[in-house]
């Protein structure tokens, strides 16, 4: 009886450690692309924005021209047309609200403008995710660049960030 509760114990440890190493793989250091000059550029909205903001202004720089897009909560606080005149920059705000409405929002313009490259701005947390939305919505390069963001910040996300993956995985599969 004793054996048998040890090889449960050990079983649960096993499964909750391949559990974490997942999710760090996952949600705190997934593989990113290497910023290169691409034709469109969205950062998406969410946490640590003031990053992400700076990183797609960064890419964007690449490649004179360059559209340039934000998602807000409210397009019309949008004062980086104005500044950043080197750049066709369009904010908007998906509908859902979501990465998917992200996702099928700048797709959408990228193929309208007929543009080949995409480069989504997002932090850590969201990358895997953000990549499997927009992987769903466009079949042209898509480059994946990672924002700075608090560690501790990431981590603090990695429950919401499982749900929505598992959400996209399992009952949103289309884009």
């Amino acid at each position: 009886m004793r054996s048998r509760r040890s090889l449960l114990l050990a079983a649960v440890g096993l499964l909750v450690t391949a559990l974490l190493v997942t999710e760090f793989v996952v949600f705190v250091k997934p593989p990113t692309s290497q910023a290169r000059p691409v034709d469109v550029v969205a950062v998406l909205g969410g946490g640590d924005f003031t990053a992400r903001k700076q990183v797609g202004i960064d890419v964007a720089g690449l490649r004179p021209g360059t559209i340039l897009m934000f998602s807000l909560n409210d397009p019309s606080a949008c004062p980086w047309k104005q500044y950043l005149p080197q750049f066709e920059v369009i904010c908007f705000r998906a509908d859902p609200a979501t990465t998917q409405g992200e996702a099928r929002y700048v797709t959408a313009l990228a193929r309208r403008r007929g543009a080949g490259s995409i480069a989504v701005v997002t932090s850590a947390d969201q990358l895997l995710r953000a990549r499997l939305r927009f992987s769903r919505c466009w079949d042209g390069e898509l480059r994946m660049v990672e924002a700075p963001s608090s560690t501790l910040g990431v981590i603090a996300r990695v429950p919401y960030q499982t749900m929505a993956m598992l959400k996209a995985l399992v009952l949103q599969r289309s884009c």
